[in-house]
């Protein structure tokens, strides 16, 4: 999501480059926002499904955290 893009609706899809696992990915949450995030890694994108109310409107950040040790 850059600049100008807004909401990005029912799901927001971020290109991972191959760079995250299933298994190393332990919750998904929206900055401002006090629960999980449903999520799925496809072949190219982490898909997370994004709450039903915008925490703001300004601006929005997913907060991925890893299991540990990750490589």
């Amino acid at each position: 999501m850059g600049a100008g893009q807004g909401w990005p609706g029912e799901y927001a899809v971020i290109e991972t480059l191959k760079c995250l696992y299933p298994d190393e990915i332990q919750s998904v949450k929206m900055l401002g926002v006090d629960q999980e995030l449903g999520w799925k890694l496809t072949s190219n994108a982490l898909v997370i499904k994004t709450p039903d109310q915008k925490p703001c409107e300004h601006a929005y950040v997913f907060k991925i955290v890893r299991r540990q040790p990750y490589r």
